[in-house]
């Protein structure tokens, strides 16, 4: 009997990632169909409380406690089909896990370094990042999808295993899912993309409805951040067809390659000041 129906990829809703509800797969153990089980694992493993992940799935908190309980003895079964050579696709398809997941299963112990290497990544040691195309173990197809390497040198650089990220604009998921393989926690929520340039003239653009880079700063500067570091991470062209690229000229649209990895640092003497002027103003 196969022993798991379709499984769907983690979609997201206030603030979080889950599995949709009425998809089930069934515990290789015991055969007791349960609501969103490897999704369930993906929530735990991603640094989700279990109260949240309750609510997400419809079920009391204690039924979430039970499951996860029984959940080393899947791992188990994945860990022992890695250990005898199966690739991570391979038990990902038998198991009815998502890749991502299986890698943070098969990654475990590793450093940073290691699970480029794993990867197969090569390690950019200056600031410009390009690629080719995405990784697409990573990720759902989304317009505007970053490829999962940039995230994974994000998080080498900038960050440290079990560190929380945040991705506000989470789009297809490629962040949650590189989070898993390089042993992060992460909490994902959709936002509006950057500005709409497929189907307008470059003339006829307006910035309403647009998200600039200037208008991250300017918010962020406000609340007392201070950018460090600006990495150029163009977009590859090859994500555009000929067909597309014929049709965009024609109607005089300037396509979008450029793209940017902006990281900032909290200035907390900024804040401290900021916090004093906003109580005197209300005392």
């Amino acid at each position: 009997m196969d022993r798991s129906c379709h499984i769907p990829r983690i979609t997201c809703s206030d603030g979080v990632f889950y599995a949709g509800t009425g998809i089930f797969t069934f515990d290789p153990i015991e055969m007791e169909p349960v609501p969103g089980r490897p999704g369930m694992y993906r929530m735990h493993r991603l640094g989700i409380p279990q109260e949240r992940i309750a609510k997400r799935l419809g079920v009391l908190q204690r039924t979430i406690s039970n499951h996860l309980a029984k959940m080393p003895g899947q791992a188990y079964l994945l860990n022992t089909d890695l250990s005898r050579g199966f690739t991570v696709t391979h038990v990902a398809e038998k198991h009815g896990w998502t890749e991502p997941l299986v890698w943070s299963l098969a990654l475990e112990e590793n450093n940073d370094l290691q699970r480029f290497e794993a990867l197969n990544w090569g390690l950019r040691t200056w600031d410009l990042w390009d690629w080719n195309d995405c990784d697409r173990r990573f990720g759902d197809e989304w317009p505007g999808r970053i490829p999962a390497q940039m995230v994974a040198h994000i998080l080498y650089y900038f960050s440290k295993q079990n560190d929380l990220i945040l991705d506000p604009m989470a789009g297809g998921g490629v962040t949650p899912d590189v989070c898993l393989a390089f042993n992060r926690r992460c909490w994902a929520f959709i936002n509006a993309d950057w500005r709409n340039f497929q189907h307008r003239p470059a003339a006829e653009e307006t910035d309403e409805g647009s998200i600039l880079i200037d208008d991250y700063l300017e918010i962020l500067q406000r609340t007392g951040w201070r950018c460090t570091h600006i990495i150029q991470a163009p977009l590859s062209t090859q994500r555009f067809s000929a067909g597309m690229v014929s049709a965009m000229q024609k109607q005089r649209i300037l396509g979008v390659t450029s793209r940017y990895v902006i990281i900032l640092k909290r200035q907390w003497r900024m804040m401290s000041m900021m916090l004093q002027r906003e109580l005197s103003r209300r005392v």
